[in-house]
C-alpha cells in the first residue's frame, strides 16, 4: 500500500522528521527534489512544485513552525 503525504503528514525523514509537510521549507524539499533524495515524499513535491518555487522566489517561506 502506497502512503498518500498531504500538507498535514508528518516529513518521514532527515532535519525536518515529524514537521507537518506544510511547514518544511520549500527549498529544502527543492535541494531533496533535485538532488533524487525526496524517496516517500517526492510524489508530494512534485504536486506541490509550482507553490514551493513561488515560495521559494517571492522569499515567504512561511512553513517552518512544528
Amino acid at each position: 500500500m502506497v502512503e498518500i503525504i498531504t500538507d498535514a503528514s508528518k516529513m518521514p525523514f532527515g532535519q525536518y522528521k515529524d514537521y507537518p509537510m506544510v511547514n518544511v521549507p520549500a527549498e529544502y524539499l527543492l535541494f531533496l527534489h533535485d538532488n533524487n533524495r525526496a524517496g516517500r515524499v517526492s510524489d508530494y513535491i512534485t504536486a506541490n512544485m509550482d507553490v514551493l518555487i513561488k515560495e521559494v522566489k517571492t522569499g515567504k517561506n512561511k512553513r517552518l513552525s512544528k
